[in-house]
């Protein structure tokens, strides 16, 4: 199985529809997918999961949880995949159940779960646990055989390297369910019991058989004997059996001779019978064959009757091609005179329409005149149109100007007004800030009194004696509220001057449209700007109604110019049609002529062939040939049925009379046997026959019995000695299954079972490890072991080919132990597929790991994975490792958004 195309839509960390080409990266070879954390790549190995089997790849989430939370509550959730299996293309499409809007009435609504798989011929599937079902069946692996083999997570085959027996046990039962080997020991233990119980069963067995023994001496002996003095019984009915049969067959060739001589006793007796009937029947036949002659003579008679009706045939036969000359003359006449009817016919209706034709074309000349003065009306009126358009603009502008001016008129209203209020505020913040200043300079008076110390010298007078100095009698202003004050009022006082320009622009704008509105309103009305608001609605009123009536009379003329075009389209047509129906009627009155000329010459040959015919249809004359032909037949079979009745007749009493001659000759040469003495005989020897046919029954009868009961007793004493090797072997099965052999590890079956797995994924692992690691290092199992209470067997170590030590798998270093977990891991993955028989998986993702590589083990690594996706395999490995991103050329990088989730992109 390979993936062509995944397509995924609201689906984990992927909110909008997100679209993977996977034939970009080509058929084979390694891809890298890499991204930040968290960004979704792993996702897109659950993604496919879930388009085949409906879950994802981990435990961790259900089918459920999968809907991406940064997708638009109205975008679907749901995952499309294209892959090619054995060469074919099929396609997969699932979505799982999420919360949607619904379409009608609002809130939301429950998408339920649901799947359809698409085979190359045509064939769809549908429903979740059938499209499921189906990808089993197609790929040979269910879900938790797919993940083990298609994804290689690095941290839990870490686990598996590191663990113990009882916990790589415990993961070797979930991959390879041995805990049906548990039910196996449960299962040897029954088999043994139930064994033992069969051992008795047959032993009674045999004894009621040997009961049955029919002609045995009454012994006290074993059965073993019994059976042995059987055989000898058998071989003595055997033989007596013989006897009888050979007494038999010399009575069997007894009776034959005597049913042989019985035989010919009674054809004799056959013939005399015979004899003595054929001498009775033979004067009746000599009877018979004078009447039949007497029969033939009188047909052979009447042969010149039947000779006269031969040439009455013959004449009438020949006089045939007359009556379907009659007949050919007759149909063409009455086809003529149909033709004629329908020239008749078609004549009348050419003169009709020729008539209405020359009526139209009255009509269409006189329409034409009547019209000829609509062209220069219509030019009149497209004049007058054009100088009434011309009006409606000028008046149109003019409304324009008058909007105009008046929003010109109010800005400058407004501005001014603005101007008015910005320059109060102005003034009146310039007051408050020269009141505050006063305020401010009689205060720094008391600021410095209040600095005033005696006997030191005042810093504007210089007396060291301050007898009254300035008092501050109110609020002080600082010098920060000044200058806001002063700040305030100097932007009040700009607004203002701004204002003034602007409304000096305005007013500019304002004399401009006054002067253009009284230049138009003078062209138009003679009027100043004042007086023309009023006049301005009227003229527009008028200028609509010119111009309904211009629209009116436009409608009427263009009307009228279309009429005027059709009557010259259709004035020459009609004439022409004149012309033709015109023609057309000379045609068919000299075709008229023509029909009745033609009737007149095929009533007159009508008239002669009527002259020289003796019937008047050819039918009458048909039904007199038959009858003609009936009767002669039926004279002819009389002829024949007399002359082979008198043959038969005449040969039949030759035959009679030559048999007659043979049994005579055959009665004279036989002995007279008495056929009563022979009957005698044979019923005396078949009496004897019977009697030893009954013995031999009954002693056949005995002896297939008994034969029966050996038989059986050997197939009992076969089943106990198979019963006693069986007991043996499942004993020895159940103790060892059990772990109970003694001398010997304490070795479960369930684990003998994960060993045998166990050898065959290390010696997968190690064809990859030996290349990982340059050759160094092996896996092995550790066969010994310290404890020989505990659960052994599936311990690990590691042959260090470099020293010649074995030693304990944890030892190895951190990008050594990466390099034994992808090793085994890979092998597990080879021989589940193994195990799965005749699948073809053509794809592979490994997780991350690769960062704990130096730079030679990584190149070791890639070594091998090059390896692995040699064929026509494609293997993903997911990582953000650099280097990695510098080795592999085809990458799939997902990259991760805030709040608006994943996006891929793919460099083949």
């Amino acid at each position: 199985m390979k993936p062509l195309q995944l397509k995924l839509s609201a689906f984990g960390p992927y909110a909008d529809e997100t679209v993977i080409d996977f034939t970009l990266l080509g058929e084979k070879g390694l891809y890298l997918i890499t991204g930040d954390t968290g960004a979704g790549k792993t996702t897109i190995f659950d993604a496919i999961t879930f388009a085949l089997y409906g879950e994802a790849s981990g435990n961790n989430r259900g089918a459920d949880m999968l809907r991406s939370q940064y997708a638009n509550p109205g975008t679907p959730t749901f995952v499309e995949m294209r892959f090619l299996y054995r060469q074919e293309e099929y396609e997969i499409r699932r979505n799982p159940e999420y919360i949607r809007p619904a379409k009608k009435g609002g809130g939301m609504t429950t998408e339920k779960a649901d799947a359809m798989l698409s085979y190359p011929d045509g064939r769809i599937v549908t429903k979740m646990k059938e499209v499921t079902k189906a990808i089993i069946e197609l790929i040979g692996l269910d879900r938790n055989q797919f993940t083990q083999i298609a994804m290689i997570a690095q941290g839990d085959f870490l686990k598996l390297l590191f663990a113990k027996t009882e916990e790589r046990s415990k993961i070797f039962r979930e991959i390879f369910d041995t805990k049906k080997y548990q039910i196996l020991q449960d299962r040897l233990k029954a088999e043994k019991n139930s064994l033992d119980k069969e051992y008795q069963d047959i032993s009674k067995s045999i004894q009621q058989y040997m009961e049955g023994i029919q002609g045995e001496k009454e012994e006290q002996v074993t059965a073993e004997v019994r059976l042995g003095n059987l055989s000898a019984l058998l071989e003595e009915e055997n033989n007596e059996i013989a006897r009888l049969t050979e007494e038999l067959a010399h009575m069997e060739n007894e009776l034959e001779k005597l049913n042989r001589q019985i035989g010919k006793a009674e054809t004799e007796e056959k013939n005399r019978k015979e004899l003595q009937k054929l001498e009775e029947n033979l004067q009746f036949q000599e009877e018979r064959l004078a009447q039949a002659k007497q029969k033939l003579s009188e047909e052979t008679k009447r042969e010149p009757e039947r000779e006269k009706l031969r040439a009455e045939i013959i004449l009438s036969e020949e006089k045939l091609p007359l009556y379907d000359e009659a007949d050919q003359v007759k149909a063409e006449y009455n086809s003529i005179q149909v033709r004629l009817q329908s020239v008749k016919n078609e004549l009348a209706q050419s003169k009709e329409r020729e008539e209405k034709y020359n009526q139209n074309v009255v009509l269409m000349k006189e329409q034409l005149e009547k019209l000829a003065s609509a062209d220069t009306e219509k030019v009149r009126l497209e004049n007058e149109r054009a100088v009434l358009e011309e009006n409606k603009n000028k008046v149109r502008l003019l409304k324009k100007m008058l909007v105009e001016y008046k929003g010109i008129s109010k800005r400058l209203t407004e501005l001014q007004q603005q101007y008015q209020t910005a320059m109060l505020k102005g003034q009146k913040k310039q007051q408050e800030y020269e009141k505050l200043e006063r305020n401010f300079l009689d205060s720094q008076a008391g600021l410095l009194a209040q600095k005033l110390k005696e006997g030191e010298p005042c810093l504007v007078c210089g007396a060291i004696h301050h007898l009254n100095p300035a008092k501050i009698t109110r609020r002080v202003c600082t010098e920060e509220e000044l200058r806001e004050v002063k700040r305030q009022s100097t932007i009040l006082m700009e607004k203002a001057t701004m204002l003034s320009v602007e409304a000096g622009k305005a007013k500019g704008e304002l004399d401009t449209a006054r002067r253009n509105i009284e230049e138009r309103a003078d062209e138009i009305f003679g009027k100043r700007v004042e007086s023309i608001y009023t006049e301005l609605e009227n003229r527009i009123g008028e200028l609509a109604k010119a111009d309904e009536e211009m629209r009116k009379k436009w409608s009427v003329l263009e009307k009228k110019a279309e009429e005027k075009i059709r009557y010259e389209q259709q004035l020459p047509q009609i004439e022409k049609l004149q012309k033709e129906e015109e023609q057309k009627g000379k045609e068919l009155e000299h075709l008229q002529v023509k029909c009745h000329t033609e009737c007149d010459t095929l009533q007159k040959q009508m008239m002669k062939l009527k002259e020289s015919l003796l019937f008047s249809s050819k039918a009458e004359i048909l039904d007199d040939i038959e009858l003609k032909k009936r009767t002669r037949k039926s004279m002819e079979q009389a002829y024949e049925s007399a002359r082979q009745e008198t043959e038969k007749i005449a040969g039949q009493i030759k035959e009679d009379c030559a048999r007659i001659s043979t049994l005579k000759e055959q009665l004279e040469k036989v002995n007279e046997n008495s056929l009563e003495e022979l009957m005698k005989k044979q019923r005396e020897l078949q009496k004897e026959r019977t009697t030893l046919l009954a013995d031999r029954e009954n002693l056949v009868s005995m002896y297939k019995s008994n034969g029966q009961i050996k038989e059986a007793v050997e197939r009992q004493y076969g089943a106990m000695k198979t019963i006693e090797k069986k007991q043996v072997l499942v004993k020895a099965l159940s103790d060892t299954a059990n772990g109970n052999v003694a001398g010997k590890d304490k070795v479960m079956l369930e684990t003998y079972i994960q060993i045998s797995y166990f050898h065959r994924i290390i010696a997968r692992a190690n064809t990859r490890f030996m290349v990982m690691s340059g050759g160094q290092y092996e896996l092995k199992r550790r066969e010994e072991t310290k404890d020989q209470r505990s659960q052994t067997g599936l311990e690990l170590d590691v042959i260090d080919h470099y020293n010649g030590s074995v030693r304990n798998v944890k030892t190895l270093s951190g990008g050594e132990a990466f390099q034994a977990s992808l090793s085994l891991a890979l092998g597990l993955s080879d021989e589940i597929q193994s195990l799965a028989g005749g699948i073809q998986l053509d794809t592979m993702f490994i997780d991350e790991g690769f960062g704990s590589l130096d730079e030679e083990a990584l190149e070791q690594a890639m070594k091998a994975l090059y390896r692995l996706a040699d064929g026509n395999r494609l293997v993903g490995i997911i990582s953000h490792v650099s280097e990695l991103k510098e080795r592999i050329d085809k990458q799939i990088i997902v990259k991760k958004e805030k709040s608006q989730g994943s996006s891929v992109r793919v460099i083949g």
